[in-house]
């Protein structure tokens, strides 16, 4: 789905819209790496220095290639956005997700619907504050998940003045 979007998307850009799954793959194990290994620079990955220098990254995707992947990177087809919904271009990666955690979910009883906040610092119309928190500025999650904190399903906080039927449906299935 990412592959085939991303490449659609540098298609209507007039670029080389030729990644792999391969290299999806490889820029998607990077970005992970990058959150546990973290470097000022996103560049710092591929610099030749023995203190910042990571082989596993440099080994798997070419700095230029992760650069062009990322300034490429597309979830949705922009032609068919739905304009109610301010989440409509990760949509399909959200569905996609939830489709994902409740296939291999372990069967319990007892769940639990909780908010998490995703840090965000920059302009969004459903960007939250919220006092004293850990996490003041970002996206509003809406989770629900298993005793153990394995996530069955989520869903953005669209803001107060927006219905969130997803989030109900969600809840209405549990009880």
């Amino acid at each position: 789905m990412i592959t085939h979007f991303t490449n659609t998307y540098a298609a209507r850009r007039n670029e080389n819209a030729d990644i792999s799954k391969s290299e999806m793959k490889a820029f998607i194990g990077v970005l992970i790496l990058s959150g546990y290994n973290c470097m000022s620079r996103r560049r710092m990955y591929w610099e030749q220095s023995a203190d910042v220098h990571n082989t596993l990254v440099a080994n798997s995707i070419s700095r230029n290639r992760f650069e062009y992947i990322f300034s490429n990177i597309h979830v949705c087809d922009n032609e068919n956005l739905n304009q109610e919904d301010r989440f409509t271009k990760i949509r399909p990666l959200v569905a996609a997700l939830n489709q994902r955690f409740q296939l291999h979910a372990p069967h319990v009883e007892n769940h639990s619907v909780d908010e998490a906040m995703v840090p965000y610092f920059g302009r969004h119309p459903c960007k939250q504050f919220i006092r004293n928190k850990p996490i003041r500025y970002g996206y509003k999650l809406w989770i629900g998940c298993t005793h153990n904190g394995y996530i069955i399903w989520m869903e953005p906080y669209q803001g107060a003045n927006r219905e969130n039927t997803r989030f109900l449906d969600w809840v209405h299935q549990l009880f």
